[in-house]
């Protein structure tokens, strides 16, 4: 049985939540944490909710994404740096993301997934100058970006359980089989 999911709307969905929500979870976190640890905990709470997006469209338990998740969590309080944590955060997407989507890491998918990921990266800090508000639209923008992960990798932007087991090759033959079997119309 295959299982479908939309992570290309999905990714876009989350991003625009957690945008609208950046700015009142950041104030909220302000009365108990300082400034920076108030958006790097929001940054953390953004990151653990797409890795777990992430392991449950390929069925992944979510152990596989605790340690680099936690890790990243005790770096918010070792380490007093927003631009620090982010460029940490960015790597950890990264490595989540690898770890859970390129089962053979290749080196075409592994440059795709740093260039997108510096992309959105790069959206953030440009957006970042100083006001919420510009948090707010990096935040949306980088998660933007990354939905083109999906554009990129798959067709029709849904996830299936045989989606790791092929390779763009694969999955480019067996479309073409299936157009041509269909025959004329």
């Amino acid at each position: 049985m295959k299982r479908l999911k939309r992570p290309v709307r999905t990714t876009i969905l989350f991003g625009l939540i957690c945008g609208f929500v950046f700015g009142p979870l950041c104030f909220a976190m302000n009365y108990l944490f300082s400034w920076s640890n108030a958006i790097c905990l929001s940054f953390w709470m953004y990151v653990a909710g797409y890795a777990t997006l992430l392991s449950y469209w390929n069925k992944q338990r979510l152990q596989s994404i605790a340690f680099p998740l936690l890790f990243l969590l005790l770096t918010i309080f070792l380490m007093d740096s927003i631009v620090g944590f982010y460029i940490l955060a960015l790597i950890m997407v990264s490595w989540i993301r690898s770890g859970i989507y390129i089962q053979k890491a290749g080196w075409m998918r592994f440059a795709i997934e740093l260039l997108l990921c510096s992309l959105g990266g790069f959206l953030v800090i440009s957006f970042t100058p100083g006001s919420i508000f510009a948090w707010s639209l990096g935040v949306w923008m980088f998660f933007l970006i990354q939905s083109f992960y999906f554009v990129i990798f798959e067709i029709g932007g849904t996830v299936t359980e045989d989606y790791c087991m092929t390779g763009l090759f694969e999955r480019a033959q067996k479309r073409a089989e299936t157009i041509l079997s269909a025959g004329p119309h």
